[in-house]
């Protein structure tokens, strides 16, 4: 059964031919992505057109009868088309909220990363802002034809026009709102000013669901479901925001570029590789949430993060870790990463560029442990291939990793893990020899600097004195302190003191009764606000539907959302988290925070003359001047892994095939996958998989 669950995934996986063009067009078409777009066109299509057939045949009767038609034929026909296109978006705002649920029952169902599901929520966000922008300019140009647009387009509640339910002006609103959403949502300015992203994308989103409600009163019908999965986890994620932890330890790497933190966790809280987690620190900003990967493999209740040092935020955490501050730590997550799509492959090359390193040491933390324990599936070859702008990234290599370079290869020919590292630009830095002693350390003069100048990443070099530092760089253990400490106005709420994390949700029953609760919840609240209707049919007979429907496409909205969210929190969520830290105040708050262990050097690499490794141990890796070749390097893995003599476990005793996971710069990601795309079709099938996490 889990060869056969293997295989499936390795087809789904599979990129679709010709490969550059999608890569250029779309990050690459899975067999997976092409199902998902047929059942979306496919669904569109059909409902345009069972709309336009029944818009279309009386407009046909009618110019065969003579009978004059309410302006020229072509003005009513592209009206026609337009209100067939509105309609056309109904599955379209049936399926575009269900991707963005980190937490939902469809992630844990089929497994699916929130990597994934996200590119189809923002295909189907551009194929729907497509549509509604249709639908307006083509209704905007019948209005002008007709020298009525100014009346139209201004109407809010006017019975004399068209004695319609539509509110002309509010869907005009919700148009306009949207199309900052969908500006700020493309690559170039999502990547680059991810803050001003966010804003838009949130005032954009509470935009266009009320005022498309209050122009088409049941707009709430196709968008239901979705935003109810979305209810979910957005409890289970306001339930964990308002929770308060803090930093237990950090290391800085020798240049200040590189920081490890760890934050303390409850044993029920289990990590796995490829998830990420939200953090937010309100000393340095209440607003700004940071998205990142975690380091699986640490000690248990542990949770390890690298981050590098790229901006305002990254620079002001690491000042503050420098001095030695306490810092509250609110958290959501962690999310993703259930499934271990790298099973069944005889072959896993991973490719990573500098810091993205993250998600790959949790695969390997997780094939070395197979390996040394042999239990599951491991495959017979494991290539880590990592490029970085500098040395000092290697550091974060963990000696565990780094050690699994001496298990041999099933065959007993050559090494099981292979690591490859390249720096694409030299830097000048302390450099540690086999024997543990700097270069130049004998010469080293102490440097008397302030505190202010040690407190700035940039100048953590002149940390390298004897006086100033320990040879593996800053190394601050804030455990004894945490217990002592009160953030005050950290939390929304009374939490004061930090608690270790905690996981989204208590067991199954719990996350199945939040699920019942928020359908139920929902499905009450719009009963409640379908009485306003029978209430303005029974007495406002006459004054015209339409010059309410606003106030009832408002009310269903918000009635719905707010019956959705309001029982299921405050009944199943925010109890349990207050009883929790009661609970927690009432005992010795000290014995809650465990020691110290992952960031000891011990585990850390040390830097040493074009290598590193843990000089102890005899552990050495060189490090390769300039930029990997990876058309070539995948060309030579492939070859190997086609070589007679290769242990595979397909037919005849080949590979089966070689899973090639990519985490790092777009550049690279886009090399990589025209590697993929240039490889000849005889030889082992390469499974491509991105694992840059964008959202």
């Amino acid at each position: 059964m889990s060869r056969c669950k293997a295989l499936t995934k390795k087809v789904f996986k599979y990129q679709l031919p010709p490969q550059r063009f999608w890569a250029w067009w779309c990050e690459g078409l899975s067999v997976l992505d092409m199902i998902v777009v047929v059942l979306v066109l496919g669904s569109v299509a059909l409902t345009f057109a069972s709309v336009f057939i029944q818009y279309w045949k009386p407009i046909e009767a009618i110019s065969g009868l003579g009978i004059a038609l309410p302006g020229p034929v072509w003005r009513v026909k592209l009206e026609k088309l337009s209100l067939a296109v509105s309609n056309a978006t109904k599955p379209v705002l049936w399926m575009i909220f269900f991707p963005i649920a980190h937490t939902s029952f469809i992630t844990l169902w089929t497994g699916m990363e929130f990597t994934t599901l996200i590119r189809y929520h923002r295909w189907l966000g551009h194929l729907l802002m497509w549509m509604i922008t249709f639908h307006g300019i083509a209704q905007y140009a019948c209005w002008i034809h007709m020298g009525t647009w100014r009346s139209y387009f201004t109407n809010w509640n006017s019975v004399a026009i068209l004695q319609k339910n539509d509110i002309f002006l509010a869907g005009s609103i919700a148009w306009i709102g949207a199309i900052p959403l969908w500006i700020t949502s493309m690559d170039w300015c999502r990547r680059r000013f991810f803050s001003v992203f966010y804003r838009f994308h949130v005032l954009g989103f509470f935009i266009f669901i009320l005022f498309s409600n209050m122009h088409w009163p049941g707009m709430w019908q196709p968008m239901m479901a979705g935003l109810f999965v979305y209810a979910v986890d957005l409890i289970f994620r306001v339930g964990q925001a308002s929770q308060v932890s803090a930093i237990t330890a950090a290391k800085v790497s020798e240049d200040g570029s590189i920081l490890t933190w760890q934050l303390a966790a409850d044993d029920k809280m289990k990590t796995c590789p490829l998830q990420h987690i939200f953090l937010n620190i309100p000393t340095i900003s209440r607003w700004t949430w940071h998205p990142f990967t975690i380091a699986s493999g640490s000690q248990p209740g542990m949770v390890t993060i690298y981050t590098k040092r790229f901006g305002s935020w990254t620079t002001e955490l690491m000042q503050r870790i420098i001095r030695r501050e306490q810092l509250a730590v609110r958290y959501a997550g962690p999310f993703g990463g259930a499934s271990q799509a790298w099973d069944g492959s005889d072959v896993v090359v991973l490719l990573a560029g500098g810091i993205a390193i993250t998600p790959m040491m949790g695969i390997l933390r997780d094939l070395v442990a197979r390996a040394e324990s042999q239990s599951g599936r491991v495959p017979s070859r494991v290539y880590l291939l990592w490029s970085a702008r500098t040395q000092s990234e290697f550091a974060v290599l963990h000696r565990s990793i780094a050690a699994a370079t001496n298990i041999k290869a099933p065959s007993g020919h050559g090494q099981w893990l292979t690591i490859e590292l390249h720096a694409t630009s030299p830097i000048n830095m302390p450099i540690m020899t086999e024997s543990g002693r700097f270069k130049d350390e004998l010469d080293a003069k102490p440097t008397t600097v302030t505190e202010e100048h040690l407190a700035d990443p940039k100048n953590f070099k002149d940390r390298y004195s004897p006086t100033n530092t320990s040879p593996d760089g800053f190394l601050a253990d804030l455990t004894p302190t945490v217990s002592k400490t009160s953030f005050r106005h950290a939390s929304p709420y009374f939490f004061n003191s930090p608690r270790k994390m905690l996981p989204k949700y208590f067991g199954w029953f719990h996350f199945a009764l939040v699920h019942l609760f928020v359908f139920l919840g929902g499905f009450l609240g719009l009963i409640l606000s379908r009485a306003y209707n029978a209430e303005i049919a029974c007495t406002r007979v006459g004054l015209g539907v339409n010059k309410y429907s606003w106030q009832a496409g408002l009310l269903e909205i918000v009635c719905m959302i707010l019956g959705a969210l309001g029982p299921a929190y405050l009944l199943l969520v925010f109890p349990g988290i207050v009883g929790r830290y009661l609970w927690r105040s009432r005992q010795n708050n000290a014995s809650e925070w465990p020691s110290t262990q992952d960031l000891d050097s011990d585990h850390t690499a040390h830097l040493m003359e074009n290598a590193i490794g843990f000089p102890e141990d005899g552990l050495r890796l060189p490090i390769a001047q300039g930029r990997l070749n990876i058309p070539q390097r995948l060309a030579e893995i492939r070859a190997a892994a086609g070589a007679p003599d290769f242990p595979g476990t397909g037919p005849k005793g080949k590979c089966n095939g070689i899973a090639f996971y990519v985490s790092g710069p777009d550049p690279m990601i886009g090399a990589a996958q025209r590697a993929v795309s240039a490889c000849k079709i005889a030889g082992p099938p390469i499974f491509f998989r991105r694992e840059a996490w964008s959202i």
